[in-house]
């Protein structure tokens, strides 16, 4: 049971390896700066604040709020308020429910991660866990293909395109190595292109 639980950590953190190297965002802007994103609209104009202040995101037993100490002065944050974070590694994350989730395609609509705590063995380990919003501010959704087909019913072609692409929940997560992306976010942009290109090809008639 010890072996089994050591294999398991073994595979997450080569998944995680895996997973940090293909996490991409759309927004190739991002810099090494920390700082917080109030509001959805912000994070769309990329409108950092508090980029000078130490953040404390206060996660043990899932607080509600954050600390930002900033001139000498310490004021918190309610999760719920504020949009977005950005760590100091560049890496962008979004408040729901006090929990953070990292944004990592923003390419036609968002997708996002956060480990999920399973059993495993005699203790637990973290897995990949997908997530997604039509917009920005949007709530999060699991990532699944009945999710998926619901909130995007009226647009037939991009539910064409993952009828195609994928056949179950699992391949929505994959990564393009040859293109540097999300094979769903590529889908959706494929969708929209071949929308566009009808309607030119109406117009010209």
């Amino acid at each position: 049971m010890k072996n089994l639980f050591i294999l398991f950590i073994a595979i997450f953190m080569a998944a995680n390896s895996a997973f940090a190297q293909h996490a991409v965002s759309a927004l190739t802007y991002q810099s090494q700066v920390s700082g917080l994103f109030l509001t959805s609209e912000d994070f769309q104009a990329h409108k950092i604040s508090h980029t000078d202040a130490r953040i404390r995101l206060n996660e043990f037993l899932n607080s509600a709020n954050i600390s930002v100490t900033e001139n000498g002065k310490t004021i918190r944050f309610a999760k719920k308020d504020i949009y977005a974070y950005r760590d100091q590694h560049g890496r962008d994350f979004r408040f729901q429910n006090n929990l953070r989730y990292r944004i990592l395609d923003t390419t036609g609509f968002y997708l996002y991660e956060n480990p999920l705590s399973v059993p495993a063995g005699k203790g637990r380990v973290l897995v990949p866990a997908y997530y997604f919003s039509v917009t920005p501010g949007t709530p999060l959704q699991a990532l699944s293909l009945r999710n998926l087909r619901r909130a995007f019913a009226q647009d037939v072609s991009f539910l064409d395109q993952i009828d195609n692409k994928f056949n179950n929940d699992a391949a929505l997560a994959s990564f393009d190595e040859i293109n540097h992306g999300y094979k769903l976010q590529r889908a959706y942009k494929r969708a929209e292109e071949e929308l566009l290109s009808a309607h030119n090809q109406m117009q010209s008639r």
